[in-house]
């Protein structure tokens, strides 16, 4: 299934050093708690496969230099609630107490499932072998899955500011690209496409390190896996975070897998809308994918995600999102930009009725065709 290649070798070894990078620079700046909170999501989608022998590897494998998964995930448990940041303007809003609250949950969960209670021998397990005939079968989704990574690692590049000198065409393309008249087209189906490309790769290592390439990161995998990383430059940190991201939203996304209807993603799109702010009917509308706007059921779940306010003089009437609707509040909505994310994390912060924690739940749960 699509979800494992997350809890491949070369998974293990990507979730290991992002975490010591996070550990290791906490304290400089909100894009390594950012980092983290995408590593642990990776292996909460692991998780989800029930699949106890890789889970296990991926937990417990020993790097030649440096700590076990778990281990690094029982350093981050112990992170001191105190130190917990509100977010501000330019911030993640993360934080470390809420990276704590992060890995106390998914140590709860492991220990609960027995995949902690003992480790297994020390010897690393080798790298699963093709079946006979893989790569007649698998070559055109490998050049699918190539092209498509290479799309998204194109569009990080540019929101890194790398293009600049091409002028503001590349950046109209990539607004395109994500807008919310244009993204049922491009974004959402090439990460669908993505995930069944995973879901029929045989050899999840190799497939993961090839799109970690693609995103130029090869200097962030070479080396031995140790405790005193090398600061990164802020544009290829930028790209590591995406690519992070991006192989979590592949294990966690089900939009496209045919198990939600058209009125739990109407549901989804427009309490998620509300989480980054109060909006006008028209805003809403504006935002919500041109192709659920004409859906009967439009008012219906609007009212029940949320509450309507009066307009006052010259104002114009908002909605506000309950406040039980916040449990629902996803921060890896894939049609978030980052400016959007890190509002709707400031908001979700200042309700208090939102606790980080809750973005390692599963929305739900795969077909069990992609299981």
């Amino acid at each position: 299934g699509y979800q494992s290649f997350l809890s491949c070798e070369a998974a293990a070894s990507l979730i290991r050093r992002c975490l010591n990078y996070a550990l290791d620079f906490r304290g400089r700046q909100s894009v390594p708690e950012e980092l983290a909170i995408y590593a642990l999501q990776m292996l909460a989608c692991a998780q989800l496969r029930q699949h106890e022998p890789r889970t296990q590897i991926l937990l417990h494998a020993a790097p030649s230099n440096g700590h076990t998964v778990a281990q690094l995930l029982q350093e981050m448990a112990e992170l001191p609630a105190a130190e917990a940041t509100i977010p501000g303007e330019g911030e993640a809003g993360i934080g470390l107490g809420s990276l704590g609250l992060c890995a106390q949950k998914l140590m709860r969960d492991f220990r609960k499932s027995g995949l902690v209670a003992t480790a297994p021998g020390e010897e690393e397990p080798a790298s699963p072998q093709p079946s006979p005939g893989e790569d007649e079968v698998d070559a055109v989704a490998r050049a699918e899955r190539k092209r498509l990574a290479r799309e998204r690692q194109a569009a990080v590049m540019i929101r890194a500011r790398l293009w600049v000198r091409n002028g503001e065409e590349l950046f109209r393309l990539e607004r395109i690209y994500r807008s919310n008249f244009w993204h049922e087209y491009s974004l959402d189906l090439d990460i669908f496409l993505l995930q069944i490309g995973t879901a029929v790769s045989g050899n999840p290592d190799r497939t993961l390190s090839r799109i970690l390439q693609i995103f130029q990161l090869d200097q962030f995998l070479e080396g031995p896996e140790t405790r005193a990383s090398q600061l990164l430059a802020p544009a290829t940190e930028m790209c590591l975070v995406d690519a992070v991201q991006l192989l979590a939203v592949l294990g966690r996304e089900r939009s496209l897998t045919g198990n939600m209807d058209q009125v739990q993603l109407l549901r989804r799109e427009l309490l998620n809308w509300l989480c980054v702010g109060d909006q006008t009917h028209t805003q809403l509308t504006s935002s919500v994918c041109p192709l659920l706007t004409h859906s009967p059921h439009l008012d219906e779940q609007l009212n029940a995600v949320a509450t309507y306010t009066q307009p006052k003089l010259q104002g114009r009437g908002r909605y506000t999102l309950r406040p039980e609707c916040w449990r629902e509040f996803d921060p890896f909505f894939p049609h978030f930009t980052r400016a959007e994310l890190q509002e709707a994390l400031h908001r979700a912060h200042a309700a208090k009725l939102w606790h980080p924690e809750w973005q390692l739940d599963p929305r739900t749960t795969p077909p069990a065709a992609l299981m």
